[in-house]
């Protein structure tokens, strides 16, 4: 599999430049491989899985810079791929850490990007929520789980 046609400085339009250490991170779930016949009679495929666990990230951020996407709400299949995905987005010049509320905004802050997922205290989801909403934070990052029954005007 061919990387993308374009590097990683140019990825992200208005991140800080990229370096090994802003890389994605992956979730450790190819480190081990399983027992399965399927993994065994198949490496190709472990290492395939691997390169397209990394690249998603990088690929989520530049069609949002290329469509000029004023806000993205973004699924993940577990939690521990929201935090990494967050922690991607930090690393490129998200919001440090969790939301420090109103003194930042999505449109001064091009990767501030908040989690939705389950294991959050109900009290965080429901902030990050509400700042995703009204427009502070440009990435809502959320399980399936997690983004049931959510309605968002304009999305």
């Amino acid at each position: 599999m061919a990387d993308f046609p374009w590097s990683d400085t140019d990825l992200a339009v208005r991140a800080k430049p990229q370096d090994q250490k802003n890389q994605p991170v992956l979730d450790a779930v190819h480190e081990k491989p399983s027992m399965s016949s399927i993994d065994s009679k198949h490496p190709e495929a472990l290492k395939l899985s691997e390169k397209i666990k990394q690249m998603k990230p990088k690929y989520m951020v530049k069609m949002a810079d290329l469509f000029n996407m004023s806000q993205c709400l973004v699924f993940c299949r577990t939690n521990v791929d929201c935090n990494n995905l967050e922690d991607y987005l930090n690393r490129l010049g998200g919001t440090k850490g969790t939301y420090g509320g109103k003194m930042e905004t999505g449109k001064e802050n091009p990767y501030s990007c908040v989690v939705l997922a389950g294991m959050r205290a109900q009290d965080e989801r429901r902030q990050n929520l509400e700042a995703f909403k009204e427009g502070d934070i440009r990435f809502l990052v959320c399980t399936d789980v997690a983004a049931r029954g959510i309605d968002i005007a304009g999305l």
